[in-house]
């Protein structure tokens, strides 16, 4: 039971390690603007999403199943808490699979905070671009009213960006 855990483990920390390289990869991309192969990126990483996720149910199947056997006595939460009832061959590779997986996931996490960052600062940039491009007004709702039972239209001076004739 616990190689096939461990087995799951590893599994998992491939699939974690190609997901930051390609975190990694899509700062460049994102730093040089380069919408095609964000996109490519985008794809490969929801990719290894759906087999995270399976291998996650995976995971969780094993663990119900060391309960059911009672090879643990409840379902495990962490690593930390299979390090318990492991046997003593695999206690060493857990542990550093432990430790790798920790350490990969803070890694993880700093690249999703850049990339993050650059995309918020990546579409203000475009917002302001439209906006300038635009000269972005908002028309009144509401015109002037006259005394007289009319409302006067008020209009705003705003740039047309398009110049066309019908």
């Amino acid at each position: 039971m616990y190689e096939k855990l461990l087995g799951v483990l590893e599994e998992l920390y491939i699939l974690l390690r190609h997901i930051y390289d390609l975190a990694v990869e899509k700062k460049q991309v994102l730093i040089n603007a380069d919408n095609e192969q964000l996109t490519k990126i985008m794809r490969l990483e929801e990719e290894h999403m759906l087999k995270i996720n399976r291998l996650e149910q995976e995971r969780n199947r094993i663990i119900q199943e060391m309960v059911r056997d009672k090879v643990v006595s409840s379902p495990l939460k962490n690593l930390s808490e299979i390090r318990v009832w492991a046997e003593a061959n695999s206690l060493v590779r857990l542990q550093n699979l432990t430790e790798r997986l920790l350490e990969l996931s803070k890694q993880l996490k700093d690249a999703n905070e850049t990339n993050g960052y650059l995309l918020k600062q990546a579409i203000n940039v475009v917002t302001y671009s439209v906006n300038r491009m635009t000269q972005a007004q908002a028309a009144p709702v509401y015109g002037q009213h006259t005394g007289k039972g009319k409302i006067e239209q008020q209009t705003t001076n705003t740039k047309k960006v398009f110049d066309y004739k019908a």
